[in-house]
């Protein structure tokens, strides 16, 4: 039996609406794309995605309440529309109701094992509710099906980190890298996993490539100086420590990681000078520093104590003991930091 001629017309007519506000959906004009979706469902009331996709696009404009309604009257319509579970998973995800949002993930997976997004969803929402173990399979899982995605991969190797199996992480940063060759985070995460695996040398490299991308990249010139330092390249460590400095000066970390470098290349007057810098940043917050190093402040402050006893200054000798007791009582702005206190002064640009 064929359809009448007026039949053919409206389906004709229909598809060319859907056709256009689908488009309009896909580039993102949500706005205009709405009232395309009703006028669609104002024709065919059964029209199932567009219940759906007018879900997606009040999601995307934070009306939650009204999305809901439309994505139910979706899967309602059509049962076997994932659009609509995956779009509900969303929702809820966007609610912070995690566990609802697994279920409705989860009708995704059942009917289309292959969906990597969703596995990667579920892995987000498990990770939410500190479900480390679920949240590293469902992760897993979207990196198997999809290893040229990105924020699958850096998922991945998060949680693989999280539970210190580095050689695996590093596995997966590598396969990312094939896809993603100057993604800085990328390259930073595999260094950091190489450090932990104590490859000083191979974690080096990687460093490099993060400053080499990212000059401003504190961490990076941090950990590639750092590298250097345990690989006994001195003056490299040197001249990275000072640069990462020079990006993140509220570090009192880097300026200890320099002290050290100063210590090892026996330059006694820059070491002082550091030495002194950090026990000025830490002072105020000694209270909050775990005991190794509280340990080391009354290292440096003993260090301190008997470089200016050496030297017969009495003022800065009882100022650094007023520290190791616990007693800042004396006001040596003035009267007894040296001319090149500032850690900036000992730094070669």
């Amino acid at each position: 039996m064929t359809k009448s001629i007026k039949s053919q017309v409206d389906d004709e007519e229909f598809k060319a609406k859907r056709k256009q506000a689908n488009l309009l959906l896909d580039t993102g004009k949500f706005e205009e794309a709405l009232p395309e979706y009703q006028k669609l469902i104002e024709i065919n009331p059964d029209y199932a995605e567009g219940y759906c996709n007018i879900g997606l696009i009040q999601i995307e404009q934070n009306r939650l309440a009204e999305a809901e309604k439309n994505l139910m009257i979706s899967i309602q319509k059509d049962p076997e529309l994932l659009e609509g579970y995956y779009n509900l998973g969303l929702l809820y995800q966007r609610k912070g109701s995690f566990a609802k949002a697994l279920i409705f993930y989860k009708e995704v997976v059942t009917r289309n094992k292959q969906d990597s997004d969703t596995f990667l969803q579920m892995g987000f929402c498990a990770l939410s509710m500190n479900n480390k173990t679920d949240a590293r399979a469902f992760f897993q899982e979207s990196f198997r099906q999809r290893p040229n995605s990105l924020e699958a991969g850096a998922a991945l190797a998060s949680i693989l980190i999280e539970f210190n199996l580095y050689e695996d992480a590093e596995e997966v940063l590598r396969i990312s890298l094939i896809s993603y060759p100057e993604e800085i985070s990328l390259h930073f995460s595999l260094g950091m996993v190489l450090r932990q695996q104590n490859k000083p040398e191979q974690a080096l490299a990687h460093f490099k490539r993060v400053v080499s991308l990212d000059e401003n990249h504190a961490q990076g010139f941090y950990y590639l100086a750092d590298c250097c330092f345990q690989l006994d390249l001195l003056d490299q460590a040197e001249s990275f420590f000072a640069i990462a400095y020079k990006l993140n000066q509220s570090s009192a970390e880097i300026v200890l990681q320099l002290g050290k470098v100063y210590e090892k290349q026996k330059k006694m007057d820059k070491l002082i000078v550091a030495q002194q810098q950090w026990v000025e940043m830490v002072k105020a917050q000694l209270w909050q520093l775990d005991p190794e190093s509280q340990d080391q402040f009354n290292t440096i402050c003993q260090n301190l104590i008997d470089y200016y006893a050496r030297e017969s200054d009495i003022n800065k000798t009882v100022y650094y003991q007023s520290l190791m007791s616990g007693h800042d009582s004396f006001d040596l702005q003035s009267k007894t930091e040296p001319d090149d206190y500032n850690i900036s002064l000992l730094i070669d640009d």
